[in-house]
């Protein structure tokens, strides 16, 4: 699958909504990817989805985003610790945290239970209060991408008032981008000590 076009199916109703949203970065399982393919109006190469299969060292394949395991990426393991997102940040370039679980469309990605057993083997003191949530289905929201699904653009109606008046009028005075206005002139005064007498 090229790059963005997860984003592409999605703005044009092929993906739903992603099954689950980690560090605000939306993910699909397998099944609702492939379920497009089912329906005659997506292909895939089967030969790629086995390689990508047999690629991914322990893996299993879920139909439910309910019966994954708590994940958390970068923006959910400060939570975890009561740090700031650089403190952690600093941890992974140091290597004083414990190596990501996986690797999915560059984002690192991390089982809660790894995290926390690598914090207990550490000394690290970790936060009830960050770990609760991240427990109950809480993530960091998704960011916005690509276009909005309605992608027709909208007419901007003219201010009150303004259909009888010239183009140029309803401007408002504002100079519409690439016209320059003409340099202003420099009067410079005369400070000869004649001409302050």
């Amino acid at each position: 699958m090229e790059r963005q076009t997860s984003q592409l199916w999605k703005t044009r109703g092929v993906l739903g909504e992603p099954d689950v949203v980690i560090s605000g970065n939306p993910y699909w399982l397998l099944p609702t990817v492939l379920g497009p393919a089912s329906g005659g109006t997506r292909e895939y190469l089967p030969g790629r989805l086995k390689e990508y299969r047999a690629g991914i060292d322990g893996g299993y394949e879920v139909h439910d985003a309910a019966e994954l395991p708590d994940i958390v990426g970068f923006k959910e393991i400060p939570w975890i610790f009561g740090k700031k997102y650089m403190d952690v940040y600093q941890w992974r370039v140091r290597r004083s945290c414990v190596v990501e679980g996986a690797m999915i469309s560059g984002s690192p990605l991390w089982l809660l239970d790894t995290v926390l057993a690598d914090a207990e083997q550490r000394g690290r003191a970790t936060v009830q209060d960050g770990i609760d949530p991240i427990r109950a289905g809480e993530r960091e929201p998704s960011k916005p991408r690509g276009r909005k699904p309605s992608a027709e653009p909208k007419e901007t109606p003219a201010p009150a008032g303004s259909a009888d008046l010239p183009a140029r009028s309803r401007l408002g005075g504002r100079r519409r981008r690439g016209h320059r206005r003409a340099p202003r002139r420099r009067v410079l005064h005369d400070r000869t000590p004649e001409a302050m007498t």
